[in-house]
């Protein structure tokens, strides 16, 4: 068995492998072989059946769909051993096959679909702009406002202040009967944000302590009125304490304000090295998603791609205990329309994906150590387990690896990347 022809087009190879006729003659012998051990006819022993009497029990014609697929696995590996330096996407495929005979040759067409090549965009001396949600002294102030908030105080007050917070009772409402009303809920608002209906806030700050109003909420002409029932408690000011060493005293902090105000900053600079090294990674690969050379990509490819996304939110829509059509509904979409919406998120994640195969192959120094793909994958495990979950080790074993693949290429990809940062 030879390959006598071999060339690329759009993305798909195509490959004509050839059997000698002694190699033919090898296949079908062997398939009438296992067939006289299983088969039984009358007249003979199992297995003693000459192969003249198997040809006339069994045509060759009725064979050769088990023969061929033989002798296609074997041609399978034949070609992927001769062509490892190929990516394929899936495995190779035939299209048609002709008639199978005795002493004569036979060609096998093989097609497989090859990933697009990919040339990466050089980073090189290029400085990345990075935008942060907050500086260090920001995270910072924020840690001890929270631990602040968390001992507050409210307290009351006269008269409401935007400032401030009120108490209300309230309830919803067909009427403007206060009888009618036996069971509202309490709760503490702040008055900067509207929390129950847009503007309501302005309103319920003229209001007196026990008093109360019916509030209409806007709906349709054709729908029946409704109200909010709103009455006013009383009004609270909230007072954060002072952050010094009496607070840390009185909350048994167990520590002088020096030694907290380290682990402080020790945990903000976690957080800043965080996301920094986030967005670092998001700029970099946005640039070479948009800078770096792509082959065309194979529409089979974008089609893998879109069923596993449609079927990820199709998943998700059940979850919501919603049909497809009924989804489809109520987000104003259409099949088609939602499709298209995927698109440019889809073609960015196969070109990502594309730049991470491209850095693992050329690249294989960065493959993670065996024992830590082990050791990660049976913490994973044993986390599924705890929630009743049956995963396969195996799988869960192969996607930690290509997990942890990828954030060794990151790592590297930013390495020595040159960035300079701006506070949001």
């Amino acid at each position: 068995m030879n390959i006598i022809e071999y060339f690329i087009e759009k993305n798909t190879a195509n490959i004509t492998l050839e059997f000698t006729p002694d190699e033919v003659n090898q296949y079908i012998t062997n398939a009438y072989l296992e067939v006289n051990l299983q088969a039984t006819l009358p007249g003979f022993r199992k297995g003693k059946a000459p192969l003249n009497v198997l040809k006339s029990r069994f045509p060759l014609s009725e064979m050769q769909e088990d023969i061929l697929k033989v002798m296609a696995k074997d041609a399978v590996t034949l070609f992927l051993n001769e062509k490892k330096e190929e990516q394929f996407i899936d495995f190779p495929y035939m299209k048609s096959i002709e008639p199978l005979q005795e002493n004569q040759t036979y060609q096998v067409k093989l097609f497989a679909d090859i990933y697009p090549k990919v040339v990466p965009a050089e980073i090189g001396e290029k400085v990345f702009e990075l935008t942060l949600p907050k500086m260090v002294a920001e995270i910072v102030q924020d840690k001890i406002n929270a631990l602040l908030e968390t001992h507050a105080t409210y307290n009351d007050m006269a008269k409401p202040d935007k400032q401030g917070y009120a108490i209300i009772e309230y309830a919803f409402s067909g009427n403007e009967n206060v009888s009618a009303i036996t069971s509202p809920k309490t709760k503490m608002i702040y008055l900067m944000e509207d929390s129950i209906q847009p503007g309501l806030n302005e309103k319920i700050m003229e209001m007196e302590i026990d008093s109360h109003v019916f509030f209409p909420i806007p709906n349709k002409e054709e729908e029946p009125k409704k109200y909010i029932y709103i009455k006013v408690i009383g009004w609270k000011k909230k007072e954060l304490p002072l952050f010094n060493q009496e607070f840390l005293d009185a909350i048994q902090a167990g520590k002088q304000t020096d030694e907290y105000m380290s682990e402080i900053n020790q945990a903000a600079e976690q957080e800043y090295d965080a996301a920094k090294k986030e967005a670092t990674i998001g700029s970099v690969l946005d640039y070479l998603v948009v800078n770096s050379s792509f082959e065309v990509i194979p529409d089979n490819l974008y089609q893998k791609y879109l069923e596993k996304e449609l079927e990820n939110l199709e998943s998700e829509v059940k979850k919501m205990k919603l049909t497809w059509e009924k989804y489809l509904e109520i987000t104003k979409q259409t099949q088609e329309s939602l499709e298209k919406e995927m698109e440019a998120d889809l073609i960015k994640q196969i070109k990502l994906d594309l730049l991470f195969r491209y850095f693992a192959i050329t690249h294989p120094e960065l493959a993670p150590e065996e024992e830590k793909v082990i050791s990660e994958s049976k913490s994973l495990f044993d986390r599924f387990q705890q929630e009743g979950q049956d995963v396969d080790m195996q799988k869960l074993q192969n996607y930690m690896k290509e997990n942890l693949r990828k954030g060794n290429i990151m790592d590297w990809l930013i390495k020595d990347v040159k960035t300079t940062i701006k506070s949001a």
